[in-house]
């Protein structure tokens, strides 16, 4: 009877596992588990890791102060 292959940590998150589960799988810390499902994911899906921020700023609003009327205080 021979062993079966060890799944990858993606794998293994893709049936359930949850990170804690995986770490102690491949006895790791929880953090280095969630690091290795990230990039494996990354990887597969052609996607940069770390991801990209799309961030880009708090809007501007439309007057100075939020609820103050401009035309008021003239």
């Amino acid at each position: 009877m021979s062993a079966a292959k060890p799944k990858t940590p993606l794998q293994l998150f893709r049936l359930g596992y949850d990170a804690l589960a995986i770490a102690d799988v491949f006895s790791i810390s929880e953090a280095q588990a969630l690091m290795l499902i990230t990039k494996e994911r990354s990887s597969a899906l052609g996607l940069p890791n770390p991801y990209r921020s799309k961030y880009v700023g708090w809007p501007k609003g439309s007057r100075p102060y939020a609820g103050r009327d401009e035309s008021a205080s003239q």
